[in-house]
């Protein structure tokens, strides 16, 4: 077995090139994190609710060996030469295909494998689930999540920016058949889409019949506007598209729910790591539950004292679980 993984690996270096580590460093400060309040198209958003007491204090974890084997061979590390040259991709394509967007909504990065695998496991993956990416870039975290062993329906990549949806397609023709004729790595069923989110997620979704199970989804949020629309624009899109019981996995920012919308974004786990774009990040795990299951829960945690507290457990900072009417809430990273 020790052999057949060196063969899987090593096929996948001389498959598209092994890489070297750069000198070069991130110099971003670390991600200030802040709540803001701001107006959502007149629509009042709550902060994420506590399901039965507080949300849990998740654990980092290294990410199993054989998957870091794979995923360093087939793209280098976050730091390495191959990931800055993705960034450059990334730079050029936005200018060239969104030359009227402003802000950080393309910045690119790649999110550390550890904090990633950490994040996914306190989700929860039952067996039946799809795991998506929302803004998968070169396909890096859809193939670490293939590839972490979970009885994935099948996991989804979603990317706006042609280029880098391009090398992730050519990644997979690269790695499928080569996982394909060994027992060490199973890859889950890949797929890869050009194009808009808000689009192509409802149509991925409705494309499993009736009752889908619920969705895993990530997304890699540091860096998406803290000003404006686009945080309720995205809780109100996957809140009216995921089923429910799909968790939503977030960074540096908290999805926000619509007192008037009949599903709610529940606060299920919490994770500080470190992460090379930003030095150190918080990742956030969301269920999506019906809005009669959120304010029973709600109820029953306020008649007993909150139930949280315990080991293991975050205290929520005061104001996180309701909300002023004359206050709408959002969280951003400065």
């Amino acid at each position: 077995r020790g052999e057949m993984r060196a063969v899987a690996v090593a096929l996948c270096a001389a498959a598209v090139g092994a890489g070297r580590p750069a000198s070069w460093a991130a110099t971003r400060p670390p991600v200030a994190h802040r709540r803001a309040m701001v107006a959502c198209d007149g629509a009042l958003y709550a902060a994420p609710i506590p399901v039965d007491g507080a949300p849990a204090v998740a654990t980092l974890e290294p990410a199993p060996e054989i998957l870091r084997e794979v995923i360093l061979a087939l793209f280098g590390s976050e730091s390495s030469d191959r990931a800055f040259k993705r960034d450059l991709i990334a730079k050029k394509t936005a200018a060239r295909d969104h030359p009227d967007e402003r802000g950080n909504r393309f910045t690119y990065g790649e999110f550390d494998l550890d904090f990633f695998c950490s994040l996914l496991k306190a989700a929860r993956p039952r067996a039946g689930e799809t795991f998506c990416d929302l803004g998968s870039g070169c396909g890096r975290l859809v193939f670490a999540a293939a590839l972490a062993g979970y009885e994935w329906r099948e996991a989804v990549g979603v990317e706006l920016l042609e280029d880098l949806h391009a090398l992730a397609t050519s990644t997979l023709r690269t790695l499928e058949p080569i996982v394909a004729h060994t027992d060490e790595v199973r890859l889950a069923p890949c797929t890869l889409l050009s194009g808009d989110g808000n689009e192509l997620i409802p149509q991925l979704v409705r494309s499993q019949g009736d009752k889908p199970a619920p969705w895993i989804l990530f997304a890699y949020s540091t860096c998406m506007p803290s000003v404006g629309p686009y945080l309720c624009e995205l809780s109100a899109s996957l809140g009216t598209t995921l089923p429910v019981g799909s968790r939503v996995i977030t960074t540096d920012k908290l999805l926000v729910s619509d007192d008037h919308g009949p599903w709610r974004f529940a606060l299920r786990a919490t994770l500080d790591a470190p992460n090379f774009n930003t030095h150190s990040s918080t990742g956030y795990v969301f269920e999506l539950v019906a809005k009669e299951q959120a304010e029973g829960n709600a109820e029953h945690a306020a008649a007993t004292g909150g139930g949280g507290g315990g080991v293991g457990r975050r205290t929520p900072a005061p104001g996180s679980a309701m909300v002023s009417r004359r206050a709408l809430m959002r969280a951003g990273a400065g």
